[in-house]
């Protein structure tokens, strides 16, 4: 299993996040995007429901799995 396939079976917001932290997007010619534009395309106002997860073992899961690509 590769991170793509594993990503999807986490929820879309996760998704996001995990591609948006690892700059593992699939248009590497666009700008990455700030913060606030992220989360603008998630619909939250932080990032602590994200921070939280970091610290389950479905978040280190996956980046034992990118970090083998």
């Amino acid at each position: 299993m590769n991170i793509h396939e594993a990503l999807q079976n986490v929820s879309y917001k996760k998704q996001e996040y995990f591609k948006w932290k690892h700059d593992i997007r699939f248009n590497q010619t666009s700008p990455r995007k700030t913060e606030e534009e992220f989360l603008k395309t998630v619909e939250l106002k932080s990032l602590n429901t994200f921070h939280r997860w970091e610290r389950t073992q479905e978040y280190k899961n996956l980046l034992l799995l990118l970090l083998e690509r």
